[in-house]
């Protein structure tokens, strides 16, 4: 903060020794000329922070700013995962609640799904509420087996009273 005071407070100071300068000349050939060398000593002043900027800070900063930029897009990764994964959850639990009603009384169906070491997201258990038959529930494990892929062993069937 200080150095950016000290900066405007230099810049405002050339500012004024060029404008007192300038209105002291004389008119004529030569006050062109003074005119570009106070335009010249100006804009020294204001490339000034510039020209004295240390690179190296710079170029620690910029490597720092990196990492954040990284573990920021990690994160945005690991965000998008998590909404992919409540989105798929939500669209196979209605497409099984769908398909369900060929078979039994379900009120309810849950999927859930893990998230793979190369970050795919499969379905990995489901839970049915509702009134259902032996037949119904072979039904069930058999098109939940080949649609999904869900084995029999992670497929939970809730009997329930239907309202």
């Amino acid at each position: 903060m200080e150095f950016i005071r000290s900066w405007i407070f230099s810049v405002t100071i050339a500012a004024m020794v060029v404008a007192v300068a300038n209105g002291v000349m004389p008119k004529g050939a030569t006050s062109k000329a003074a005119t570009f060398l106070f335009g010249l000593v100006l804009m020294l002043g204001i490339l000034q922070p510039i020209v004295r900027l240390d690179y190296e800070d710079l170029f620690v900063l910029a490597n720092g700013m990196s990492d954040v930029v990284v573990e920021s897009e990690e994160e945005a990764i690991k965000n998008n995962n998590v909404w992919m994964k409540s989105i798929i959850e939500d669209e196979l639990s209605a497409y099984v609640l769908d398909k369900a009603k060929n078979s039994a009384e379900v009120s309810h169906v849950s999927v859930f799904c893990e998230e793979g070491e190369n970050g795919e997201i499969t379905p990995a258990s489901v839970q049915m509420k509702g009134r259902f038959s032996e037949e119904g529930i072979k039904a069930l494990k058999i098109l939940i087996v080949e649609e999904l892929g869900i084995p029999e062993q992670q497929q939970d069937y809730i009997e329930e009273g239907l309202s």
